[in-house]
């Protein structure tokens, strides 16, 4: 497997913001991959494999910043979590990705969650957590 730096762009850099990220998916080989990216880029992650779990992590780390979520878990959906993760702190960033972008898509944007397709690439990530 090639280093994360070849996967970031020409115009990414590791000096950009760091955030503190609540991550969330079932897969745990993609949960893995995740963190190890996002640790590589510079931020710190609190993970979670499931939403029940995350919502429990978000209560003991009221100051997370960013919430990436898969939206299609066993139990409770990544769009039910955002929702009541935003409900916990309107201020959260939301990041839902999946891999149904055809039913996803336009149920986050109506709740004002930002939507990556999967396979996403780190640096459209990167690009999304950089931004104000």
């Amino acid at each position: 497997m090639p280093p994360a730096s070849e996967y970031l762009g020409e115009t990414e850099t590791r000096d950009q913001v760091h955030r503190k990220i609540l991550l969330v998916d079932d897969n745990l080989d993609l949960l893995e991959l995740a963190i190890d990216y996002l640790h590589f880029l510079g931020h710190e992650v609190i993970a979670a494999s499931n939403a029940e779990e995350a919502l429990d992590r978000l209560r003991a780390t009221p100051d997370v910043q960013v919430l990436i979520s898969d939206v299609t878990m066993p139990g409770m959906s990544g769009i039910e979590l955002a929702r009541r993760a935003r409900e916990m702190y309107p201020w959260l960033r939301v990041l839902l990705v999946s891999g149904r972008a055809d039913l996803v898509a336009a149920e986050a944007a109506t709740q004002h969650f930002d939507f990556l397709p999967k396979p996403y690439r780190i640096a459209d990530m990167n690009a999304f957590l950089a931004r104000r």
